[in-house]
């Protein structure tokens, strides 16, 4: 089996159905392309214990389409449900589908003649629509210039094609995956900060696609886009991860000094939600950030940007971090 499309699932009954018939109805309807037959790949839903009707809507289709495979557990979370159909899945190659997105009608069809086994990333383009599911917002992750092309993660990251944002706009293969023991990280949000980075710097073998293939929802309830207090936290944690990983695993000078710019946006991205909390949250999160300062911080200086060097000077001052953030973001000049 080819691959493997895996779909966690947790309160989306109003979303769910688009997302499964635009996974299990794939035309290939374009003759320039071949079609990937049903017996080629799997939908692996997995139930992560959603208390609302999510899975009568599964059930229909699993009644008449049998690639369809459901995994029922325990709420854990995004991360974990994720995780359980990587571990279960048959197909050579994972996609990661969102239960709230859905896929182009010729997504596996376009994908097909990659899945070779040598590309360990496939990775291709993506539109942002509204929550109503009908317009187009904009483009994200278009790779025009690099259409058909490959190359090792190293190069993507000296050409700074390495932040894919998210792991839903990539195919994976599943034996690259496990052998770098390439899990999402359980109990967080924003999981994608710490897997992505990792899985495209270990690639041997990444090739791009022009085709917009994935349709992002902009969904403002979901756990992503509202306002949590958590997902700062998160950020910062998940910083570690990833200085763990640069101290380990990348030895190239160039792109540790990449891997410290990756690290110091995601600390500004924690202080850019963290403002939008109340003033308790705010002191809350500036405590919690003193017991990172050294370890994690030190990658603004590292980074050799201005911004995040002076963010890094003026915190040996003051440990309102928070608060450094938002005099930096007020002192920038609009546009």
């Amino acid at each position: 089996m080819k691959l493997s499309i895996i779909i966690p699932v947790y309160n989306v009954e109003k979303y769910i159905d688009r997302t499964l018939s635009s996974c299990l109805a794939q035309s290939g309807a374009n003759a320039e392309y071949t079609a990937l037959p049903n017996a080629e790949y799997e939908v692996i839903v997995v139930n992560d214990g959603t208390p609302d009707r999510s899975m009568d809507i599964v059930s229909r289709y699993a009644a008449n389409h049998p690639n369809l495979l459901v995994i029922n557990q325990e709420n854990r979370g995004l991360s974990a449900a994720r995780n359980t159909g990587l571990r279960a899945a048959s197909g050579e190659y994972v996609w990661f589908v969102d239960s709230d997105d859905w896929v182009s009608a010729d997504a596996l069809a376009k994908v097909y003649p990659y899945l070779d086994g040598e590309n360990d990333e496939v990775v291709f383009g993506a539109t942002n629509v509204t929550d109503d599911g009908k317009q187009e917002l904009s483009i994200v992750n278009s790779f025009p210039r690099h259409h058909q092309k490959k190359y090792s993660g190293a190069e993507c990251w000296r050409m700074g094609l390495q932040q894919i944002s998210a792991s839903v706009f990539a195919i994976y293969r599943k034996e690259f995956l496990m052998s770098h023991g390439l899990l999402f990280k359980e109990g967080f949000i924003h999981e994608d900060v710490e897997f992505c980075p990792k899985a495209s710097y270990l690639s041997r073998k990444t090739v791009f696609l022009k085709d917009s293939l994935y349709f992002v929802r902009q969904n403002p309830a979901s756990l992503t886009r509202s306002v949590n207090p958590k997902g700062s936290y998160d950020y910062i944690k998940l910083c570690h991860y990833l200085k763990s990983f640069l101290e380990n695993e990348v030895v190239e000078p160039d792109i540790q000094r990449i891997f410290h710019r990756l690290i110091s946006l995601e600390i500004n991205e924690s202080f850019r939600q963290i403002m939008k909390c109340d003033k308790e949250e705010i002191d809350r999160f500036n405590q919690f950030c003193r017991q990172h300062q050294k370890k994690i911080f030190a990658s603004l200086w590292r980074s050799r940007q201005p911004k995040n060097m002076l963010e890094w000077g003026l915190f040996l001052f003051t440990s309102r971090f928070a608060n450094v953030y938002q005099f930096l973001v007020k002192l920038k000049p609009k546009k």
